[in-house]
This record gives structure tokens, C-alpha cells and sequence, in this order.
């Protein structure tokens, strides 16, 4: 089976080829310009995210086809910065949210993917949510990030504790 990966990230691409390929599914990554519906809201849900991404290629092809998306919901920030958190590490990075976290004893935060395929048999896209639970360290810890986001350098799973990037 092929498979139709939406997505400029080339470390997502290639951990989901590499992760694929031992059930035998091809994954190609095709880099189209589509527009990811954001609002300022930190109530936005990650899974419609993904919806409108495969609703919005524009003349979607009879191939099947996924994209993904992921979000950071810091508790003791109610949930900040959540889908907006790509343009928020943007403007103050893994330091600034050390010092928002600074005085709050809740450091409890879920790292959330969601992946969205669309099946071209039937028409219809299936929806697939992962939530990783954990806390956000003291201080920045590690330096392998895999080529995803710095927040691998402050983020500890739970049951671990040591963050993703160490």
C-alpha cells in the first residue's frame, strides 16, 4: 500500500516511513501549501486541525492520504499554549515557558498528536489521537531532539524522569 504523507516536516515524514515500512506500507511525503485553521483560541482542538487539512487540499486525490499535527496543553497554563504552540516557540522558545512555570507548582502538560487519513475507497477520513502525559522540567535538559520541537528538552513522560531529548 502507498501512502500519501501532507507534511513540510521531513523528521515526521521519516519517522513515519521508518515506522511503516515493517508493515509494508509505503509512505511518500508530498509538501503542499495548505492553510492550517488556527485561531488564537486555546480552546482550538488539535483534531480539527488535522480535519481541515485534508479538507482544504485542494482537489484531493484517489490516493490515501495522511496529516498530522501535534499541540502542547501546559495544566498549570490552563491548557497554553495547546495548537498555537509552533508560533509561541517561535516568539519565546522552551526559556519562556520555564519562566511562565516559574512560580507554579502544577508543571503537568500533554504533548497531543493527531493524525488524520482519508481513505479514497469510501471517501471518508479516519481520526487517530495519541496523548503523551508528563511534566515540564526545572530547567533544559538533553539535546537530542529527534529533529521535532525543543520542547523534547523540557518535557518528562510520565513514569520517566529524565526528558525526550535526553
Amino acid at each position: 500500500m502507498k501512502l500519501l504523507f501532507i507534511t513540510s516536516n521531513k523528521s515526521k515524514f521519516n519517522f513515519a516511513k521508518d515506522t511503516l515500512k515493517k508493515y509494508n506500507i509505503d509512505v511518500v511525503q508530498k509538501n503542499l501549501c495548505i492553510l492550517e485553521r488556527r485561531s488564537d483560541d486555546i480552546r482550538d482542538d488539535i483534531r480539527d486541525v488535522v480535519r481541515y487539512k485534508i479538507k482544504d487540499i485542494p482537489k484531493l486525490p484517489k490516493k490515501h492520504i495522511i496529516t498530522e499535527d501535534s499541540g502542547f496543553y501546559i495544566e498549570g497554563l490552563n491548557g497554553f499554549p495547546g495548537t498555537l504552540t509552533k508560533p509561541f516557540l517561535r516568539c519565546v522558545g522552551i526559556n519562556g515557558i520555564l519562566k511562565l512555570l516559574e512560580n507554579n507548582d502544577n508543571r503537568k502538560a500533554v504533548l497531543r498528536s493527531a493524525l488524520c487519513y482519508y481513505n479514497p475507497n469510501i471517501g471518508k477520513t479516519r481520526l487517530f489521537v495519541f496523548d503523551l502525559k508528563g511534566k515540564i522540567s526545572e530547567n533544559i535538559r538533553g539535546d537530542y531532539t529527534r529533529g521535532w520541537s525543543d520542547i523534547m528538552k523540557i518535557f518528562i513522560p510520565h513514569g520517566f524522569n529524565k526528558t525526550i531529548a535526553e
